[in-house]
């Protein structure tokens, strides 16, 4: 009997960063539920990202940043799960 060979998504997140500040555990598990949501829209797409990570920048309104371009080409995603003016808040999903 020859065993049933899975082969791995190729078309999803790969790596996840968050910040340390406080409540990083929930900002990795909101980062988390954020890849699973996307999954079939990069597996569809045929597209990957390397590496999806939070960000906390200066300007009040920017909420994500594609790193490298996009078209499936990018290398990283950074993405706002934190109130501006309020670190210690993560936005709600």
């Amino acid at each position: 009997m020859v065993g049933k060979v899975v082969q791995l998504d190729p078309y999803k997140v790969g790596n996840m960063t968050v910040l340390k500040r406080p409540d990083a555990s929930k900002a990795r598990g909101l980062l988390e539920m954020v890849a699973r949501q996307v999954q079939p829209i990069l597996r569809r797409r045929q597209w990957t990202v390397p590496l999806l990570s939070e960000m906390y920048p200066k300007q009040r309104n920017l909420l994500g940043l594609n790193i490298s371009g996009g078209g499936g080409g990018c290398s990283q995603i950074k993405l706002r799960l934190r109130e501006a003016g309020d670190p210690a808040t993560l936005l709600p999903y």
